[in-house]
C-alpha cells in the first residue's frame, strides 16, 4: 500500500486511527505515573568477635567472617542468589522500578570477576514513597538481625565468640530520584502510531465503505 493510499484509509477509518491514538496517549500517561523512586541503602559489617574463641560458625581461621557474610546473605534472600552487578555502588532499581529490597555480598569486582575483600553486605530497598522505603529498609535489616542471630544460635557459637552486624551510625538517608524515561515514551508514541494506522487500514480493508456524495448522486441519476 502507498503512502496516498494509507493516508486515504486513515481518513476514511478516522474514528479507528483517533481510537488508537488516545490508547496510546493512555499507555503514556499511565506508565509515566507513579514512578517516583525513593531509596535507602547501607552496607553493614560483620565484626569478629573481640576474643578468640575455640567455636566458630563455618571454620576456625581468621577469615571465617567472609563464608559467613556469603550465607547470611543466602539466608537473608531465602536461598535464592543475590543479583551480580557490574559494580558494587551499582544501584537496585537498575533491575527496574517495582518496590524491592535486597541484600547482597559487597562484591568489589567487576562483572566476570568476583572479589569480597571485606565481610560486609549492602542493604538497600525501593519503594514510590518514603514511608514505604523506611519500612522495607528496616524490616529487611531487622530480618539479616535476626538470621545472624538464629545461626549462631543454631550452632552454638558461645556468646564471646558471636560476630556482629554493624551499619552505618545514624539512619541512612532518604533518596529521591525521578527517573528519566523519554526513550520509553518515544517507543510507545510509535509503536501506538504504528499500531493504529495498520489498525486503521485493517478496518479499511475488512468494513464496507460508504459510498461517497458523488457516486451517490450518480447512482440517483
Amino acid at each position: 500500500m502507498t503512502m496516498r493510499q494509507t493516508l486515504q484509509a486513515c481518513a476514511r477509518r478516522w474514528p479507528v486511527l483517533l481510537l488508537g491514538l488516545l490508547l496510546t496517549a493512555g499507555a503514556i500517561g499511565l506508565f509515566g505515573a507513579g514512578h517516583e523512586i525513593y531509596r535507602v541503602r547501607t552496607e553493614a559489617v560483620l565484626n569478629e568477635p573481640l576474643e578468640a574463641a575455640p567455636r566458630r560458625i563455618l571454620t576456625n581461621n581468621s577469615n571465617s567472617a567472609v563464608p559467613t557474610v556469603h550465607l547470611l546473605a543466602a539466608l537473608a534472600n531465602n536461598g535464592l542468589p543475590s543479583y551480580h552487578f557490574s559494580g558494587s555502588d551499582a544501584p537496585l532499581y537498575g533491575l527496574g522500578i517495582t518496590p524491592r529490597s535486597s541484600v547482597r555480598v559487597n562484591n568489589v569486582g567487576g562483572q566476570w570477576a568476583s572479589q569480597v575483600s571485606e565481610p560486609s553486605v549492602i542493604v538497600e530497598s525501593i519503594d514510590s514513597t518514603e514511608e514505604g522505603a523506611r519500612r522495607r529498609f528496616d524490616a529487611t535489616l531487622n530480618n539479616l538481625q535476626t538470621r545472624l542471630t538464629m545461626l549462631q544460635e543454631d550452632m552454638q557459637v558461645p556468646a564471646r565468640a558471636r560476630m556482629t552486624l554493624q551499619g552505618s551510625p545514624g539512619d541512612p538517608p532518604i533518596e529521591h530520584i525521578t527517573p528519566s524515561q523519554p526513550r520509553a515514551y518515544a517507543a510507545i508514541a510509535v509503536a501506538g502510531l504504528f499500531i493504529s494506522v495498520g489498525a486503521a487500514q485493517f478496518a479499511d480493508r475488512r468494513l464496507p465503505r460508504r459510498p461517497s456524495r458523488k457516486n451517490a448522486t450518480v447512482a440517483m441519476n
